[in-house]
């Protein structure tokens, strides 16, 4: 059985943002590609990165509604800043990430978008997470949902909620880090779908398939791949499909 395992890139300060590489469309045209960045709690419009469009993408036009001004004068403003800044330094300038009705990420078009060099990054699926000051990222030509979750023993006290009685069975005796696991896997496939039938977790089902690699079965046949790795203070999780390596089966 063929193996798979994402591109990962990771920047661990605020000023490596820019070592970030660029998204390869030869290279790597069929690889998920995900990305890491851990930004300051207090990140801000004031970046010098952020141009007035992204500020505006990310915190809501000024004269908006109560959530737009919610966003803006909480920790979601850094998140959805750190969102922006990632994608562009990995994308260019000439797209921006936009939400659908139901809040769900898309690559758009920009104020600087040149059909010549930025249609190819259109065409990408987008899924973005966010923990404790660090986002992730993930990009790819098909469906992905990707999340993260820090080890903070919230999983763990809510095990009987979201974990059905066989993946009970399967851990054993639930610590934190597989009850947090499985709860980012769900997560993961949740986005996935994007799909309300699946909301209740108890739904999507999880199987330890092989090493960094949970089998989830939900009510779309066939299973779905999700690919986990474990962080110092969190862990990674990404649902998705690589036609060419045959998972699975």
């Amino acid at each position: 059985m063929a193996s798979f395992e994402p591109n990962i890139h990771i920047a661990a300060e605020e000023h490596s943002l820019s070592t970030l590489p660029p998204y390869s469309f030869e290279q790597d045209a069929e690889r998920l590609q995900i990305y890491l960045w851990r930004y300051p709690a207090d990140l801000s419009p004031s970046h010098p990165l952020c141009t007035l469009e992204l500020q505006q993408a990310a915190c809501g036009n000024p004269s908006a509604d109560a959530a737009s001004r919610e966003i803006r004068s909480t920790a979601r403003m850094a998140e959805r800043l750190a969102a922006q800044l990632v994608l562009r330094q990995i994308l260019g300038k000439g797209v921006m990430i936009g939400h659908n009705a139901d809040g769900s990420p898309f690559i758009g078009k920009s104020a600087d978008y040149e059909p010549e060099t930025d249609s190819r990054a259109l065409r990408l699926r987008l899924s973005v997470s966010h923990t404790a000051g660090v986002i992730a990222l993930a990009l790819s030509p098909r469906p992905v949902g990707i999340d993260i979750e820090r080890w903070d023993g919230r999983a763990l006290r809510l095990a009987s909620r979201y974990l059905q009685p066989l993946e009970i069975r399967q851990l054993m005796q639930p610590t934190d880090m597989a009850a947090t696991l499985y709860w980012s896997a769900k997560e993961a496939v949740y986005k996935y779908f994007n799909d309300k039938a699946l909301c209740d977790f108890r739904l999507i089902q999880l199987h330890p398939h092989a090493h960094a690699w949970l089998s989830a079965r939900t009510r779309q046949p066939p299973p779905l791949p999700v690919y986990y790795r474990y962080f110092k203070t969190f862990v990674l999780t990404a649902a998705a499909r690589e036609e060419s390596t045959h998972l699975f089966e």
